[in-house]
């Protein structure tokens, strides 16, 4: 079972996963749809259908989902809600926890409560994945929970397999390269 924290569209053309069940937690927006689209295009890269117009399809066609809708309508989002929504995944039998967003990292290590938290998810037997940011090209700029040395953290490549402009980089604050897999961009017509 997969856990999106993020927020996935309700009836998503692509998505013939079966949505196990979903969260809100969001003050001003208990809605689940997906205001931006984000959470629907990750949840199709994860386990989408193939997608008979694009002939791509998702790393783990037709896998249960939880959809953890943690941002609200100005794509913000609490400290207190991801943890709430990392909790209630694992209670809810998540394998894989995605984590599509980031914030900014001081120390470029992940010290924080949320970063033991996460790590405390991984050491669980949970697989963390998250997004390493779209805050490139300089170096350093890997956002949490991507910097956590647990979590697997994916860039953005181009279409000639370099490193996408927008994509964060690394070093970490402990000197690892800090990107473990980097994805070519793709568009988010391939959900629709």
């Amino acid at each position: 079972m997969i856990s999106g924290i993020s927020g996935v569209a309700p009836g998503a053309s692509l998505l013939n996963a079966r949505i196990f069940c979903q969260l809100a937690r969001s003050r001003t927006s208990w809605i689940l749809s997906a205001l931006h689209g984000h959470g629907t295009h990750i949840a199709g890269i994860a386990a989408g259908e193939r997608n008979v117009i694009t002939g791509v399809s998702g790393v783990a066609p037709g896998a249960s989902l939880l959809n953890a809708r943690i941002f609200c309508q100005l794509a913000r989002s609490r400290t207190s809600w991801i943890l709430s929504a990392l909790e209630w995944s694992i209670e809810n039998g998540a394998h894989v926890i995605n984590m599509s967003f980031g914030a900014w990292q001081g120390d470029g290590i992940g010290r924080d409560l949320f970063a033991t938290a996460v790590r405390n998810a991984v050491a669980a037997g949970h697989i963390v994945v998250a997004a390493a940011g779209n805050d490139g090209p300089g170096e350093a700029t890997i956002g949490s929970p991507a910097i956590i040395c647990e979590v697997i953290a994916v860039g953005v490549s181009d279409i000639h397999d370099g490193i996408a402009h927008f994509s964060s980089r690394g070093p970490t604050g402990e000197g690892r390269v800090g990107i473990d897999r980097a994805c070519r961009r793709i568009s988010l017509e391939m959900n629709r």
